[in-house]
């Protein structure tokens, strides 16, 4: 499926024309990301009914609890092995990330960037035409924002352990450094590698 094809259709005649149309071309690719992202969203929505505050996860009616406390689970172990090569004093018991000074918190479904990994890939698949370049950058991007997740898990707790009344703010804080991460990475394709997706096919 194409969505964005205008970069290779439009001619340029002239610096002027050549930037009116780039400035064009930008904006509806920008228009395309919101527009995709929304939909991810809202698609997400209509198609899983999970509990916000726990592991209640269920896909199509088909209940997925069991299999998503256990990636919550394997989450937190992630996380504190990450946290763990950077020298910090964390470590992790079933769904619980526990700090040096006994700071705890829980990792939930919704900290396992399952939500955010299915809307990148959703943007990235239907952005523009599907090459091999783009699946690999698909997988490094999604590589990327996984590796990001767990050491903002990590992160957020060790920040977290001298005054737990600032967890929801760092919470807030790399929720949106994520899809700003998200947003970069999909940035970068657009402006300095989808050029290549001629020459990998």
């Amino acid at each position: 499926m194409c969505i964005l094809t205008k970069r290779n259709k439009m001619g340029y005649r002239g610096v002027g024309n050549w930037s009116r149309n780039r400035q064009k071309e930008l904006l509806y690719s920008f228009f395309c990301f919101w527009a995709l992202l929304l939909y991810a969203h809202f698609s997400w929505k209509m198609c899983v009914r999970a509990d916000a505050h726990g592991h209640a996860f269920a896909l199509f009616g088909v209940d997925f609890t069991l299999a998503m406390y256990k990636l919550s689970c394997n989450t937190a172990e992630w996380s504190a092995s990450v946290l763990q090569m950077l020298g910090a004093k964390i470590r992790a018991t079933d769904d619980l990330l526990t700090t040096n000074s006994g700071f705890s918190v829980r990792v939930i479904w919704a900290c396992t960037s399952v939500k955010q990994l299915y809307m990148f890939l959703f943007v990235m698949l239907f952005f523009d035409k599907i090459t091999r370049i783009k699946l690999f950058y698909m997988i490094a991007g999604g590589l990327l924002l996984f590796f990001f997740n767990l050491l903002r898990i990590g992160l957020i707790a060790e920040w977290s352990k001298q005054n737990p009344a600032a967890f929801v703010i760092w919470h807030e804080l790399f929720q949106v450094a994520y899809y700003g991460l998200l947003f970069v990475i999909w940035l970068l394709w657009v402006e300095c590698f989808s050029k290549y997706q001629n020459s990998f096919r």
